[in-house]
């Protein structure tokens, strides 16, 4: 199981919180390839398979979710932090592949137009088509995540619930995507110069080095505390 990274599935409460990325990351990769070794062999089928793969993407995170009633998004409550492993919505829903494959699925068609835009002779944006791409993509991010901050203020229906866990990941992917894709095809003062700048390569190493290890300062922050702690900005910085 530990070879194909299928433990999160059958021994879930053996496996550590913050490695739950890598499994997804091994599933695409492996499922990205064996589609289009399906699709060099048989564009028909290949094509099929994609359009199935993405329905299913799209469909089941929202059935789950509608279901078991669970939250819009992942809450990380003190309760979490102090008893993750009883938490339902993480280990049902939170961390499985397929419930995250939508924004996969994005990055991949995103993939398909960078290669065949790239080989067209002369392709590029214009600085106002840039512009406006780029404030397209930022806005549906920003929107995407504010939305999300909304539902712990204020009622919304399960149906309105469910509509959002399932296009959140894949609306913020494209976002993400038309940022991305603007930068290599266009011109946008600041941003190119700003993600092309060569230290964020050692630096994304060494964040996710963070990432993997940062639980256990929390989690000794939760374990010796003995009364209640304040959530400020300042403390959610801090420990978090």
């Amino acid at each position: 199981m530990s070879v194909i990274y299928l433990k999160k599935y059958f021994y879930t409460f053996q496996c550590l919180m913050v490695t739950w990325y890598i499994p997804c990351d091994f599933h695409f990769y492996v499922i990205a390839v064996i589609v289009f070794v399906l699709y060099k062999r048989c564009r028909r089928l290949g094509k099929v398979i994609f359009y199935a793969l993405t329905a299913a993407s799209l469909i089941i995170p929202g059935v789950i979710n509608y279901v078991n009633g669970f939250h819009p998004i992942q809450l990380f409550t003190y309760e979490f932090l102090w008893n993750t492993h009883s938490h339902k919505q993480f280990y049902i829903f939170y961390i499985k592949s397929h419930n995250r494959a939508a924004a996969y699925i994005v990055g991949f068609i995103a993939g398909c137009l960078f290669n065949k835009y790239r080989s067209m002779e002369n392709f590029k944006l214009t600085q106002a088509r840039s512009l406006i791409y780029v404030f397209v993509g930022f806005i549906v991010m920003v929107l995407t995540a504010f939305l999300g901050v909304s539902y712990q203020h204020r009622n919304y229906s399960q149906l309105e619930g469910t509509l959002y866990v399932t296009l959140n990941r894949p609306v913020w992917a494209v976002g993400v995507a038309i940022i991305i894709l603007t930068c290599c095809f266009g011109k946008v003062p600041l941003v190119n110069s700003f993600l092309e700048w060569y230290p964020w390569v050692p630096l994304s190493r060494l964040a996710y080095g963070i990432y993997l290890v940062h639980y256990i300062i929390i989690m000794r922050n939760v374990g010796i505390s003995r009364q209640s702690l304040y959530y400020d900005n300042f403390n959610i910085v801090s420990f978090h």
